[in-house]
């Protein structure tokens, strides 16, 4: 059986990252109950605030590479595959540093990344058994954007908006040209039947790793 076989899904700002990976997750348990899966999310690596005397912040930073701590992540992965548990942070986006609490990640069969910048990062993506890319238009990214924003991270419109240029930019120069390293590029407005295609590519990939075993 499979073990840490790794799903990278990438792409801009609430392009349905997040979405797409529970969806996944849910598809793939469905099919294969004896498969573990679990979720791992980018947004919780990134660097802590407090400790970047060295980096000048400006709109679109946390859509720069430069702000996450990829190296943990790499240590973190490289512990599940030896079968060990990890403690990862939990961000606070509100006060824009790690909070307080940690979550357990246990070691799985299968395991999902999802973030901004997972295929910037080569080392990650030499990891990664299997890439996603999505892709949206500006105009509903920054319309799903804004909900996100002002519902659950305590913004005001304006200061979204005002933000957005520079992940504007940022996307622009860091996520749009690295979506060729995908191995499939599909859309944030995703049905079941292209989730299910995806899905059947996974399991093929997943299928010649285990007769390398």
């Amino acid at each position: 059986m499979v073990n840490n076989f790794l799903i990278g899904i990438s792409g801009g700002s609430c392009s349905g990252k997040t979405t797409f990976a529970k969806k996944l997750a849910s598809l793939i348990c469905n099919n294969s109950p004896a498969l573990g899966v679990r979720i791992i999310s980018e947004d919780d690596y990134y660097h802590d605030r407090e400790t970047l005397n060295d980096i000048e912040f400006y709109d679109g930073i946390f859509d720069d590479p430069i702000i996450r701590d990829h190296d943990l992540l790499l240590a973190n992965l490289a512990q599940l595959a030896r079968g060990q548990s990890v403690e990862i942070p939990q961000y606070d986006f509100v006060h824009h540093r790690r909070g307080d609490s940690l979550q357990t990640i246990h070691p799985a069969n299968i395991i999902i990344l999802e973030g901004l910048h997972l295929f910037c990062n080569d080392a990650l993506v030499e990891k990664i058994d299997f890439k996603v890319f999505i892709e949206l238009e500006d105009e509903t990214r920054l319309s799903r954007r804004l909900t996100r924003d002002i519902n659950e991270r305590g913004r005001d419109e304006a200061s979204v908006l005002s933000q957005y240029n520079g992940v504007r930019r940022a996307y622009n120069k860091f996520i749009e040209p690295i979506k060729t390293r995908a191995d499939i590029i599909t859309r944030g407005d995703f049905n079941d039947e292209m989730l299910q295609n995806i899905y059947q590519l996974i399991q093929n990939r997943i299928n010649k790793a285990e007769n390398h075993l």
